[in-house]
């Protein structure tokens, strides 16, 4: 992606997982497109592949706003074992911080205006 409004980038220091997610937000606060790149298992990587594709078109606040983890579990109908769980949860958790993150800066520059 050319131009993110906003990139998140994560290392999971316990297994060596490292991950950047682009984002490219419309002007009413909805995902028009993230990409990722990243340096993980094939696990992490799937459930990155299924996360972004399932994000576009979402508003930032609804994806801030769930529950953390329920919507990958949801999409895999909870059907992986146990030993992947920080795999699969993971980038979620990672997305869903950094969209938070952004949320708040957008707030405070509003705020300073």
């Amino acid at each position: 992606m050319d131009d993110p409004t906003f990139t998140i980038s994560y290392q999971e220091m316990t297994c060596g997982d490292e991950a950047e997610f682009a984002v490219q937000t419309s002007s009413n606060g909805r995902i028009e497109q993230i990409t990722f790149d990243t340096e993980s298992c094939a696990v992490s990587r799937a459930v990155s592949s299924i996360l972004t594709a399932h994000l576009e078109g979402m508003s930032l606040t609804d994806v801030a706003e769930s529950e953390s983890g329920t919507m990958i579990v949801d999409l895999l109908d909870a059907q992986f074992p146990d030993l992947r769980y920080d795999c699969v949860l993971g980038p979620e958790e990672v997305i869903q911080k950094g969209i938070e993150q952004h949320l708040e800066q957008q707030e405070t520059a509003t705020a300073s205006d």
